[in-house]
């Protein structure tokens, strides 16, 4: 298959010439230089080990991706240039890529203290079966790298040292074509319904698309093809991405990029992206941005800004119906991908099109109203998320089930933005260590626990995980939406918890309707933000520091029954970065008083006044 190569001499001297390139490869070129002045990244034994030790991934993989991130660069600017400081510096860091032990992340390996400390081999053949187990396990990165230097050969290959190009294809063909055929027969991925699917399928078919005969190729579709489906099928017909919209990028892009190499080799006879559930997912960025350009953050999402690869806007609006191209400014650039992943950053400069851009190539361009114009209010009926787009205070609320991909305990939960900036927050994705996806302490993390999201903690006990924790989320007109979340809690004598929004235009209300079979302990109500909240006069008030208009939300509710405490936790962001989130509790100053005795029930309601 040529089909990058071929694209690749069409536009070589396009990009050289066009001003929005000139941008991109001034930061490619930026790194590029500065990393040809320091050594290349040492993947030390040790920190390989950490994983398994005290669950640290951190320090092992900053080094694997600051490899990827010199590979990317390299192999740009010696397509770009010819010049031969960058071949060294590509064909040393080809070098080092293939020397590497595994491509795969220690934390996606077999477990590793499950393994004996003292060899029992009684063959050469059995204890070399057991460091293939290793050196050919197919996880994201191992298929990403194996995509990657398939398409490096594609650019630069005839410019490469003959036995080093020799060499990509002996590993290439050894870790990923044979590895799948032969050594493990049936991976994990190839049924999950979750990114993993579509990104591991991708990367492993696009080693053989490039590389595999035609009998090989033969062999491996039904499975990849498979592959392609399950992942599919783990997302909702609705078009949302229950992982969140980091997500969605990632899983979303790779389909994307296999679905295009797919079409071409069969010369347009098997189109993936022929559904009407296809052109869904692909409106699920546009349709969920709140304020101008806040990306909504539920689940393990990246960050609060929404920034986005150009070569996937780019392409899903050539490819489907009623598609927004978002600003220049909030492309992401060079090094915003901290994974520097290969396939999206070279297409970003291959399925670029500068016409879309319409002139807004100035690093100063700032968008001035939301994104899409085309729903102020959506309703993701099957994933159960209701967004309103009622600018200038936009929000939004999650139903759905606390047994999701990269679950949270978060059942009506909600963020609320003023303007363009986040004064209710969800708090994203947290540090992936061991223990962030062990079963039993993922929900000691703050971001996964309902403990940091905005819902109600009921006689000190937080939401329950798992499928029997579902909401019921009715939508009435535009303007209101009803959760029913009792369940989220599992509380024998809660009898039913209904939340409720009602959206003005100057304003969101909350309401909630407390109905219990005895006499609660205690009720707290609780709102998360990374703002630090003031008390006065009986409302908090959270104010926005770092931008040009200071904006306010006044959080209001009856001062005469409910209390007001402020708490503060910190935690570890998604990078292992030091943050801080506050913890905004309504709770009874005397229970009777906010507690009615209906029919041998108990109701107990809250209201607050968000503006």
């Amino acid at each position: 298959m040529k089909l990058l190569c071929q694209t690749a001499r069409e536009k070589k001297e396009f990009i050289k010439s066009e001003a929005c390139f000139e941008i991109m490869i001034s930061e490619v070129r930026q790194a590029a230089d500065q990393w040809l002045l320091e050594p290349l990244p040492v993947l030390r034994f040790t920190d390989f080990c950490r994983f398994e030790g005290d669950g640290n991934r951190v320090v092992y993989e900053e080094q694997y991706f600051q490899r990827r991130g010199r590979l990317n660069a390299y192999t740009l600017m010696y397509w770009l240039t010819d010049d031969a400081k960058y071949k060294e510096a590509l064909e040393d860091v080809l070098s080092a890529v293939l020397e590497e032990y595994t491509w795969a992340l220690p934390a996606h390996l077999p477990a590793r203290n499950k393994k004996t400390e003292k060899s029992t081999f009684v063959s050469t053949a059995e204890l070399a079966a057991h460091i293939m187990e290793d050196h050919c396990h197919l996880d994201l990165f191992a298929a990403e790298t194996g995509f990657t230097l398939c398409e490096v050969l594609e650019l630069v290959g005839d410019m490469l040292t003959g036995s080093l190009r020799d060499r990509i294809c002996y590993e290439v063909k050894t870790r990923i074509i044979d590895s799948f055929l032969s050594l493990f027969t049936d991976n994990n991925w190839e049924h999950e319904k979750s990114n993993w699917a579509a990104v591991c399928a991708s990367g492993v078919g696009h080693c053989f698309l490039y590389l595999g005969t035609e009998t090989e190729i033969s062999s491996a579709a039904p499975r990849l093809l498979a592959a392609m489906k399950s992942y599919l099928s783990g997302l909702p017909l609705d078009g949302a991405c229950l992982e969140g919209s980091g997500y969605w990028t990632y899983g979303f892009g790779y389909f994307l990029y296999f679905a295009e190499s797919w079409k071409e080799y069969t010369g347009g006879a098997d189109d993936l992206l022929a559904s009407e559930h296809a052109a869904r997912i692909a409106k699920f960025p546009q349709r969920t941005i709140l304020g101008i350009d806040r990306s909504l953050t539920f689940s393990d999402a990246p960050g609060e800004r929404y920034g986005y690869e150009l070569c996937l806007a780019h392409y899903i609006y050539r490819h489907f119906d009623g598609i927004e191209v978002p600003a220049w400014d909030n492309r992401l650039p060079f090094g915003a991908d901290s994974c520097y992943r290969f396939a999206p950053f070279i297409r970003n400069f291959l399925w670029c099109d500068p016409k879309l851009l319409q002139n807004d190539l100035k690093e100063s361009a700032k968008m001035t109203k939301p994104v899409s114009d085309l729903e102020s209010t959506v309703f993701f009926d099957k994933a159960g998320w209701y967004i309103n787009r009622a600018f200038p205070i936009s929000f939004a609320v999650k139903g759905g089930s606390n047994d999701e991909p990269h679950n949270h305990n978060d059942i009506g939960h909600f963020v609320l933005v003023k303007g363009n900036e986040y004064m209710l927050h969800d708090l994203g994705a947290g540090e992936y260590v061991a223990a962030y996806f062990a079963r039993e302490t993922r929900y000691d993390f703050l971001v996964n626990s309902s403990r940091g999201h905005s819902v109600p903690v009921i006689d000190g006990c937080y939401q329950r995980e798992g499928k029997s924790a579902q909401a019921e989320m009715t939508v009435n007109g535009r303007h209101n939406v009803t959760i029913s979340m009792e369940k989220a809690y599992g509380l024998f004598k809660l009898q039913s918890l209904k939340r409720s929004f009602y959206i003005t235009d100057s304003e969101v209300i909350l309401k909630d309707s407390f109905v219990m079979k005895e006499e609660a302990d205690s009720i707290v109500e609780r709102f998360i933000t990374c703002l630090k909240p003031v008390i006065k006069n009986g409302c908090v008030i959270l104010k926005t520091e770092d931008c040009d208009e200071v904006l306010e939300l006044i959080l209001q509710c009856d001062e005469e029954n409910w209390q007001i405490m402020i708490g503060e936790e910190a935690y570890k962001g998604h990078r292992a970065e030091e943050r801080k989130a506050y913890f905004i509790d309504f709770s009874p100053k005397v229970q009777q008083k906010v507690c009615k005795e209906v029919n041998g029930s108990y109701q107990y309601d809250f209201t607050l006044h968000m503006k």
